[in-house]
């Protein structure tokens, strides 16, 4: 009897990926003997070479601020394909319009096989020895059980987006680096494929943003407090990501970020094309009281400071710590809500209970 195929890692994890530097892919020599075990039809390494290839060349488009989250997902999506195309007999890359469609069918529910529950490790990681020498990890999986347990033919919208984006982008790598002719299968119309309906997450109206902004005093220091009221302002009211717009601890944002026009608006930039565009009054009130705790004159060019500075000003608050700052807050501010003498605050505290700046947020949900 065949035994089944077993997926496996193909590439390191981030902190072992030398890009631009490896002579010999793969450098692992666990990965190289998977390989060796895969038909020489699908062409395996030859495959795992061009996925490098184009993971190496793509890096550049990456944002400085999230370069191991963008790889991961980059990654994710190469050692599906590869992983599909080797358990099939297939080369990636010759892959025909019918390859492509059982491969859609393949990652709305893929084997239970394929998935696990947890996140594993990529290779047993020994102090002693060398990546290079790593054993594959047996329990790492492609997809996590959740996607396998459904038993609806609907993807998320989402997903389904990121899934394919990662073959139309590595096809049209490929097809360019080679000099092909013949289409990207990857842009077939799939007319047959069905969505799930994207599930309602909530929203704080402004009268119970307004609660909050004035209830945190009440909750936290006075620092903490005006950092808070800019944190979740900036959620409400910005075009931009979080993530772009506080930076990390290493490389925070900065106040100067903003500016005013002549008319005394504030303005960012629009994360796609970069045009300076007006934020809301309610944004720009907000981010002038900030100004003035922070002992900033605004009437003049702001400073390149750090928009969340610590309060004994040694260090920053990132992304991560005013999240964890909001969500030690946020139960006892729905405990409040529920003492509440207005019924629309009353009614608001489950909301505020499960506190996020994805609530918060007036962005449409697909551009938070």
């Amino acid at each position: 009897m065949t035994r089944p195929f077993i997926p496996f890692p193909i590439f390191p994890s981030y902190d072992h990926w030398q890009p631009n530097q490896v002579k010999r892919f793969p450098v692992n020599a666990h990965v190289s003997a998977r390989l060796n075990e895969v038909d020489d039809s699908c062409l395996p390494f030859m495959s795992a070479w061009y996925a490098d290839r184009y993971l190496n060349w793509i890096a550049h488009s990456w944002s400085p601020q999230t370069p191991h989250l963008q790889y991961y997902k980059t990654i994710n999506g190469l050692e599906k394909m590869l992983n599909w195309s080797f358990a099939n007999n297939l080369s990636l890359l010759d892959w025909t319009d019918a390859d492509f469609k059982d491969y859609v069918a393949f990652v709305q529910t893929p084997d239970s096989g394929w998935a696990s529950p947890s996140i594993q490790p990529r290779f047993l990681v020994s102090s002693g020895k060398d990546y290079r020498d790593y054993p594959i990890n047996p329990e790492w999986k492609l997809f996590h059980t959740a996607r396998t347990a459904n038993s609806s033919d609907a993807i998320d919208k989402n997903v389904w987006k990121r899934e394919i984006r990662s073959v139309t982008q590595f096809m049209d790598f490929y097809l360019k680096d080679v000099s092909a002719t013949r289409p990207n299968v990857a842009a077939a119309k799939l007319d047959w494929l069905s969505f799930k309906e994207p599930q309602a997450r909530g929203s704080i109206s402004d009268a119970v943003m307004k609660w909050i902004l004035k209830t945190l005093p009440n909750l936290l220091s006075p620092h903490n407090s005006h950092l808070i009221e800019m944190y979740l302002t900036i959620a409400r009211y910005t075009v931009r990501p979080m993530w772009q717009v506080l930076g990390t601890a290493s490389s925070p944002g900065r106040i100067d970020q903003f500016m005013r026009n002549e008319r005394g608006d504030w303005l960012e930039s629009h994360p796609k094309n970069g045009s300076m565009v007006p934020l809301p009054r309610a944004f720009s009130r907000t981010f002038d009281r900030y100004l003035v705790y922070l002992n900033i004159d605004s009437s003049q060019p702001l400073p390149a400071v750090s928009l969340f500075p610590r309060e004994d000003s040694l260090g920053v608050h990132d992304l991560k710590g005013l999240w964890l700052i909001t969500c030690s807050i946020r139960h006892n501010l729905a405990d409040m809500a529920l003492a509440s003498d207005n019924p629309d605050i009353v009614e608001a505290a489950g909301e505020i209970r499960r506190l996020t700046t994805a609530l918060v947020s007036n962005r449409p949900a697909s551009e938070t």
